[in-house]
């Protein structure tokens, strides 16, 4: 074989040569192209993934803090309202206190109810010597029923009782128009030198009735369904 029969089959190797490096080339720019296509798919799904997952947690906490604000904002409302009714409540009490303050003047009346009040109290007591505590204005009163009521307190129980008044008083009725504390009435009455004492005031025996019959003070007020507010 001459020298340019070689150099022909050489250039001829040679092209064949690079037809196949430029085939191969391409195949592995198409191959290299597909894979970073699945690749960038792969991750576009991923952060669509994220993004919906952060949009779900999001939505879920803001439906949690709606929640939590209606929540609160029904709780305030309950307060509100409860806090109104208890001042309504409270208002007929402090009524109360006034119409109690003027028994007193009714002296007949008054009367019967400190002597009711003070026998309940001895008989609670069931002691021989007792101390009666009544407000400065109401000692000669109290001074004046405690024949009757030893001789009544003798026929309940045949029992003889030593009763004496307290030299420290209650304090004046709340219409004498002072400062500091008042008692609108009644009496508080100490046994057994003074560790058993029944506190017979008609302050006292407001707040027991005001307390006792609340829930029915505040349904006649407000209703049946004030219990559930």
């Amino acid at each position: 074989m001459d020298a340019k029969a070689v150099e022909t089959q050489i250039n001829q190797m040679i092209s064949f040569i690079r037809s196949e490096a430029s085939e191969k080339a391409n195949e592995i720019s198409l191959q290299a192209k597909a894979e970073f296509d699945i690749e960038k798919q792969r991750l576009v799904e991923e952060e669509k993934v994220k993004i919906r997952r952060e949009f779900e947690r999001r939505e879920k906490q803001i439906e949690v803090e709606k929640k939590i604000a209606r929540s609160n904002e029904i709780k305030n409302s309950r307060l509100q309202i409860l806090k109104a009714r208890e001042e309504v409540a409270y208002s007929v009490l402090q009524s109360a206190f006034r119409d109690l303050a003027n028994l007193s003047g009714d002296a007949e009346g008054y009367q019967k109810l400190m002597k009711s009040l003070i026998i309940q109290a001895l008989v609670r007591i069931d002691e021989k010597n007792v101390e009666i505590q009544c407000r400065d204005a109401d000692t000669d009163l109290v001074k004046k029923i405690l024949p009757a009521i030893r001789d009544e307190f003798h026929k309940l129980n045949g029992k003889e009782i030593n009763l004496s008044i307290s030299s420290k008083k209650l304090p004046p009725s709340p219409s004498d128009g002072h400062d500091g504390p008042s008692c609108c009435g009644g009496v508080i009455v100490s046994g057994y030198e003074g560790r058993i004492r029944v506190d017979n005031t008609l302050d006292s025996r407001l707040m027991l009735c005001f307390e006792g019959n609340l829930p029915f003070i505040r349904e006649t007020l407000f209703g049946s369904d004030s219990v559930d507010v």
